[in-house]
């Protein structure tokens, strides 16, 4: 297997074909946002593969020692079998997390619609807990989506409240960030 950098074309295929697929149109931001980002160097990406086959990718941007693991999936088709969890390791092996803390946004359960969403959204943050992420306290809304704010590095409610700002500012225009980021 191979964790490896992923190109600005590989990116905007994985967002045509995959990203389409793994999240819910509200939670994507705009394709031209993220690679005019990333060719700031602020965005990045990594994907994990096998014999050339993507298994799961992972979408990041940083700013002022902050990492926001802003997507992450593993192939529809190969979930449940150790990957995203390979992957998190991986990740946190990366080199920019060598000074910077990861921060992780989780869809809310407390905000889900229906059973069958709460259940993907306790899923999903038992999954991170197994990993050894935990939840910050911070709650975000971003784009009208309700998150909790996680990380692996221990970080305290205020400084992942400290990291998201940065972060978010770094990646939106003021006018954008007022309307649209809240972290209580």
């Amino acid at each position: 297997m191979e964790f490896r950098e992923l190109s600005r074309h590989e990116i905007a295929d994985i967002y045509g074909t995959h990203m389409q697929i793994d999240f819910p149109p509200a939670e994507l931001k705009p394709l031209e946002l993220l690679l005019r980002r990333y060719d700031e160097g602020i965005y990045f990406a990594r994907g994990l593969f096998n014999e050339g086959q993507l298994l799961s990718y992972a979408l990041f941007f940083r700013a002022e020692g902050y990492v926001l693991l802003d997507y992450f999936a593993v192939d529809a088709q190969l979930r449940g079998g150790g990957i995203g969890s390979r992957t998190l390791v991986y990740i946190g092996e990366m080199p920019e997390l060598r000074e910077a803390a990861l921060l992780l946004e989780a869809e809310d359960p407390d905000f889900a619609a229906g059973e069958a969403d709460i259940e993907k959204r306790r899923h999903r943050l038992s999954f991170y807990a197994r990993a050894g992420v935990v939840d910050t306290g911070l709650r975000s809304r971003v784009f009208g989506v309700d998150y909790r704010v996680l990380s692996p590095s221990g970080v305290s409610a205020e400084e992942a409240r400290s990291g998201m700002a940065a972060l978010y500012h770094a990646l939106l225009s003021d006018e954008v960030y007022d309307a649209n980021i809240f972290l209580k």
